[in-house]
């Protein structure tokens, strides 16, 4: 009995553990830009931050073998706006025209493989999963670089149509990220 009741303790902390996440959130950043203008051109971007809320780092030889992140969609800033425009922005960027942060408040990104400094992923966002490539670098204690999603690819259709001209945001997104773990 007295093995028993070891061994369930022991698994309650290893499943505790094992859910808690060693991602340093304080350490870690995840930013966005997004870019607008008639199709091939790029007439202005926007930028910000999105909070990462947990995750899990797993290195070994200063290489990434694995790991899983979920971000916090109801974190999301804009940098380069303030006041008015940017709360106007960051409404309409939560709203179901992008990312439906009141049905879909969290994103995740789970790493299933890596060869090298290339990193073969599956991103979540909406609901809708969708695999990404991108390499990175080990700077000091941690992870560094920056990888590009089609936003279209996750039901985020608002103002894709080329015809809108200067209206028109271009279906990619660019993530630059930096973890670290505790």
């Amino acid at each position: 009995m007295n093995k028993l009741f070891r061994l369930m303790i022991l698994t309650a902390l290893t499943i505790s553990t094992a859910f808690a996440g060693n991602l340093d959130l304080e350490k870690s950043v995840l930013k966005w830009k997004a870019s607008k203008g008639a199709a091939g051109f790029k007439l202005g971007s926007h930028n910000g931050k999105i909070k990462l809320l947990d995750g899990d780092v797993q290195s070994k030889n200063d290489k990434l073998i694995g790991g899983n992140f979920t971000v916090d969609m109801t974190n999301f800033t804009v940098d380069d706006l303030s006041g008015e425009w940017a709360d106007k922005f960051i409404s309409h960027v939560k709203s179901a025209d992008f990312f439906d942060v009141k049905n879909h408040p969290k994103s995740k990104l789970l790493i299933k493989s890596s060869k090298g400094n290339t990193v073969i992923a599956d991103l979540t966002i909406n609901g809708i999963t969708n695999p990404v490539k991108f390499d990175y670098k080990k700077v000091g204690e941690a992870f560094e670089g920056k990888f590009t999603f089609d936003r279209t690819k996750f039901n985020i259709l608002y103002g894709k149509d080329s015809s809108l001209g200067d209206k028109f945001i271009h279906h990619e997104v660019e993530l630059e990220f930096k973890i670290q773990s505790k």
